[in-house]
């Protein structure tokens, strides 16, 4: 019988509570006439000593205490959550590459390092890991892009979706107030809701003379009220998802400068020359020239066919026809085509110039001491090239008074690789929004004397006629 035996039925005992005697008699009828042998099978005796008992037994306590003393501290020690990794944070670090800097001037961003960050943002929202984690550590839209698998969700970060940073939308629309004529020239109005209602005085206000004991004649002034209804216009720039890195900041500003454009001439569109057909080209939005050309008082017809042989008695007559209140902050809008083949002409042919004046022309273009404003929705080479169709060439006068423009939101961008076919074709959404209304009111002049007659109003228009 192995030795190890013996003493675990001795141990046993002992925790039974036997005595040191009553153990020793048990574990002689135990043994009986066996002998006691060890791992090595060599015959051994076993006496029982009440020293190692009793250590053996301090032993089992304190290992006993320990586990006591161990469970306590478990169930008393507060859970703590695995921490998530987040990249450290480096504010305000923004520092460009060598081979990312741009070969000659920026067309749009102020440096190369706000280019660089919407840059950055642009490959983070294609996928690319080392920009994502740019982002992250520069708090620039991406906190939770590391801890989140979601299907991405246009614009909304809590579901993986993408935060436009606002160094891209406040370019786009610094860029938007530098390619629309209408946002420059026009009166804009905050919309807080989708329509608004606008008071526009209809007859002017006059101070009459009375006695001093005399009752006072009240003027009866009249307002009218211009309805405003937001309307939605988008339009989307497709990326390949498959870009050099090297190439960043070039690209930030190819889009942005797209986006801005794209808006510019829808707002110039509408605000001009759009003929209210309530399609997705004019949202229902009547421009400018036709709005004018409603009211004959408004219309000088020019009296020769074709850009080119245009007389400035016709551009003065339009000028003299137009109400004082809206002579000082007047303007002429015209398309480039027009003021080279028309304008121009006539300042030349006009006398009084130099070599001088005729290789630097004006720094601002300019006619008669008044500001010519370029947009390429007004009519241009098409309607010089086809005399037999009438139409509207020039304006003139004050569009802060002809026209408002309600805006609801000013620009809206978001970015998805989900929508439509992008995922299918590796690329990415980039989809800018905007919601305005233009009304262009000012058709007829307000009456001063409160006589009920109309007359020409702040903007009046010089149509080309049609020929045989």
């Amino acid at each position: 019988m192995l030795i190890s035996k013996v003493k675990k039925y001795a141990q046993s005992l002992l925790d039974g509570g036997k005595s040191i005697d009553e153990v020793k008699q048990l574990v002689d009828e135990f043994i009986g006439d066996e002998d006691i042998v060890n791992e090595d099978n060599e015959v051994v005796k076993f006496n029982l000593k009440v020293k190692e008992v009793e250590e053996a037994k301090n032993e089992d306590i304190e290992l006993e205490v320990k586990r006591q003393v161990a469970k306590v501290v478990k169930e008393n020690t507060p859970k703590v959550k695995a921490r998530i990794f987040q990249p450290e944070r480096i504010e305000n670090v923004r520092t460009v590459p060598a081979q990312c800097k741009k070969l000659g001037p920026l067309t749009c961003y102020a440096n190369e390092e706000d280019a660089y960050e919407v840059g950055r943002w642009w490959f983070a929202s294609m996928g690319h890991k080392q920009s994502q984690n740019w982002c992250s550590q520069r708090n620039i839209g991406f906190e939770n892009l590391l801890t989140k698998q979601n299907t991405q969700v246009e614009g909304t970060n809590a579901l993986g979706g993408f935060l436009v940073p606002t160094l891209l939308t406040a370019e786009v629309i610094k860029l938007m107030n530098t390619y629309s004529v209408a946002i420059r020239n026009a009166r804009i109005f905050p919309m807080s809701t989708r329509a608004h209602n606008v008071p526009k005085l209809a007859q002017q206000l006059r101070m009459l003379f009375h006695d001093e004991s005399a009752t006072k004649t009240q003027d009866d002034k009249r307002y009218e009220q211009i309805n405003l209804v937001a309307k939605k216009t988008a339009v989307i720039v497709r990326i390949s998802e498959e870009l050099n890195e090297d190439s960043i900041i070039p690209i930030v500003e190819e889009i942005t400068t797209n986006i801005a454009e794209a808006a510019g001439y829808t707002m110039d569109w509408a605000a001009f020359v759009a003929p209210g057909n309530n399609d997705a080209f004019d949202g229902g939005i009547t421009g400018l020239a036709p709005a004018v050309q409603t009211n004959s008082d408004n219309v000088i017809n020019a009296s020769a066919l074709g850009f080119n042989s245009i007389p400035i008695n016709d551009i003065t007559r339009l000028m003299s026809i137009l109400p004082v209140y809206a002579q000082p902050n007047a303007k002429f809008y015209c398309s480039k085509y027009f003021y080279n083949r028309c304008m121009t002409r006539l300042l030349v042919t006009g006398g009084g110039n130099t070599i001088v004046t005729l290789q630097t022309g004006e720094q601002k273009p300019g006619f008669i001491g008044t500001q010519v404003e370029f947009t390429e929705v007004m009519e241009g080479a098409n309607l010089d090239e086809n005399p037999s169709v009438s139409g509207p060439v020039l304006l003139y006068g004050d569009m802060r008074k002809s026209t408002i423009i309600g805006m609801r939101k000013e620009l809206e961008i978001k970015v998805s690789s989900e929508a439509g076919t992008l995922w299918e074709r590796d690329e990415i959404g980039i989809r800018a929004r905007m919601r305005f209304d233009i009304q262009n009111h000012g058709i007829t002049s307000v009456d001063p004397q409160g006589t009920g007659t109309s007359g020409a109003g702040p903007m009046v228009c010089l149509v080309s006629p049609a020929g045989e």
